[in-house]
């Protein structure tokens, strides 16, 4: 998947740096070597650019300051929000489409409530992108969205603190 999505949204020449917490995917030094395989077999089928240079690492490999730790938490979290989000859109009979203009969702949690507001945000050049993979068919095919939150400026959190 993530071979997939760079290979639209990378450019030629690109530096990319792809870091894992070290679960199911990587467990292990053979998993890792396994992961990094597949992602440049996927890359040489769907890239129509060559990148400059591809690191794949794991948490393991932090020094100890757990600085690649915070940064893989950041989309772990992320992906929590948007699972709940996404969950209880659904329950409101909602599904999330491209162009979805996303209102503070119902039952959510403070957490998620922020969280989606910093995905709704556009801010600077950063890109945050959602691809939604449903499962159709009893698992035979999927389906994928990618797409854009947005959010109306009066409807975003305002933060408790100044």
């Amino acid at each position: 998947m993530i071979a997939f999505l760079l290979s639209g949204y990378s450019i030629a020449e690109q530096d990319v740096f792809l870091l894992v917490d070290q679960d199911d995917i990587a467990a292990n030094d053979k998993h890792l070597q396994g992961l990094a395989t597949a992602f440049g077999h996927i890359w040489s089928n769907t890239a129509t650019h060559d990148l400059r240079n591809v690191t794949c690492a794991t948490t393991r490999s932090d020094i100890g300051d757990r600085v690649l730790e915070d940064l893989t938490a950041i989309p772990d979290l992320l992906a929590g929000a948007l699972c709940e989000v996404t969950r209880r859109l659904t329950d409101q009979g909602i599904r999330p489409t491209k162009g979805l203009l996303l209102p503070p969702t119902k039952g959510l949690s403070w957490k998620s409530k922020i969280l989606a507001e910093f995905l709704a945000r556009k801010v600077g050049r950063l890109e945050k992108i959602t691809c939604v993979v449903t499962s159709v068919e009893n698992g035979a095919k999927f389906d994928i969205k990618i797409f854009d939150w947005s959010m109306p400026p009066e409807l975003v959190l305002k933060p408790l603190r100044p």
